[in-house]
């Protein structure tokens, strides 16, 4: 007796092979036969001939870290067939928390109404198990947090006390159910570290069966060096490698995407480097705001930047930098706001940084700088910097894994926010 026979559905079983027909038995919780079902016996019937039937997707490169304690549900991710979500991206991740990073998190996380009473991986993951998530969750360790939490944001090598403790924080991670590490090395303060220090954590893994998932350093002019350094980390510590959303950013890149690939499967093929990428389906990114600001601006942590921004000399020093690593990027035109976190600006959500600039009557450096303020640097862009033929030439690459890049969403309340 099944409790729910799937009748003359085409199923992709996720082997390779071509679509068939078949019946889908289930009993409780799982599939227990696959085949044509002849007048079986079972509570409900689903007649399936104009369907697809499939194992769940895994949503790779996802940022639905917090928001599964808002809504366990995660409607906007079923609805696409995800049933598992790999969390812990670019080098951020819900833990380990310092007090000082507590904080901060605690600001970013206040429209939410999340009070963090967490530090630990162990802590979190058993905080996320009680709001019962409806997919599955494999969590990664961010680096960026790592980092935060025993260095700061000073632009610096670790002590050999700090690199100790980074370690120690890692396998705690990954003994209470982490399965690897990400960084963000565009963002602060994963931007500070240097490849020697990258390997010598991602040796960590090796011991626990752990992967490397990367933002690399730049995935623009500088992206080809950005992926030969992934490589170099996963060939050093010989773990496996995951690229996060592999792209070529601004016209003047356009191109560099098929000279990736073939950096990729050079690794792969001629030096048994175990490394993939993975790829959203859209021609904009979306990050922060912030990450507009040159690296050095971002040093010494948020009160150092807002002085910066304030100081008329450093602040000139900014927008000279943030105009010349436009270039060949559509420029302000480019760049939407998508979530301005403060309501003088939420009006222009939606609108180009140069067209909100425009409106108000100044520049869009401006623009900028109001708005990192006022929404205490939790505003949000969407950057429209690449093109469709480099999107499709990456997504239908057999060694491409779809992704979303994306948190989990809702139409209302504050998953709807952006």
């Amino acid at each position: 007796m099944f409790d729910l026979v799937i009748k003359n559905a085409k199923v992709v079983d996720g082997s390779g092979k071509d679509e068939f027909i078949a019946d889908i038995g289930i009993s409780g919780d799982k599939i227990v036969e696959v085949g044509r079902l002849e007048q079986p016996e079972t509570k409900a019937t689903i007649d399936a001939p104009e369907f697809l039937v499939m194992p769940g997707f895994i949503d790779i490169h996802s940022h639905s870290d917090e928001s599964y304690l808002i809504n366990p549900l995660a409607e906007s991710k079923l609805r696409q067939g995800i049933t598992t979500e790999v969390i812990g991206n670019c080098g951020y991740s819900s833990f380990p928390l310092s007090d000082e990073v507590r904080l901060r998190y605690q600001d970013q996380l206040r429209e939410w109404g999340i009070r963090i009473e967490w530090s630990t991986a162990e802590e979190f993951l058993q905080r996320l198990e009680k709001a019962k998530p409806a997919v599955n969750i494999v969590p990664l360790v961010g680096h960026g947090t790592l980092r935060a939490s025993v260095v700061g944001y000073d632009n610096r090598a670790p002590s050999d006390e700090e690199m100790k403790k980074m370690k120690d924080q890692l396998r705690e991670a990954l003994s209470s159910g982490c399965w690897g590490l990400s960084t963000g090395l565009i963002y602060p303060p994963g931007c500070f570290a240097d490849t020697e220090e990258i390997i010598e954590l991602a040796k960590v893994l090796k011991e626990y069966g752990g992967f490397y998932a990367s933002h690399i350093r730049s995935e623009g002019d500088d992206l080809l060096n950005a992926i030969e350094e992934a490589i170099s980390i996963g060939r050093s510590a010989d773990v496996l490698v995951e690229i996060s959303h592999l792209k070529a950013a601004g016209k003047r890149n356009w191109g560099k995407a098929a000279q990736a690939i073939e950096i990729i499967v050079n690794a792969r093929e001629n030096e048994g480097v175990a490394v993939g990428f993975d790829r959203y389906p859209y021609t904009a990114s979306a990050t922060d705001l912030g990450s507009l600001l040159p690296h050095w601006a971002h040093e010494g942590g948020r009160q150092q930047t807002i002085e910066y921004i304030r100081d008329p000399d450093t602040s000139d020093r900014i927008i000279a930098e943030m105009r010349k690593n436009l270039e060949g990027k559509d420029g302000w035109g480019s760049i939407m706001l998508s979530y301005a976190g403060c309501p003088e600006y939420e009006q222009f959500e939606g609108l180009s940084i140069k067209e909100i600039a425009s409106i108000k009557h100044i520049s869009p450096e401006v623009v900028v700088f109001h708005l990192l303020l006022r929404s205490r640097f939790s505003a949000s862009i969407c950057s429209f910097t690449m093109n469709n033929k480099e999107t499709e030439l990456i997504l239908t690459h057999p060694l491409c894994v779809v992704c979303t890049d994306a948190t989990a969403r809702r139409l209302t309340g504050p998953l709807s926010k952006g």
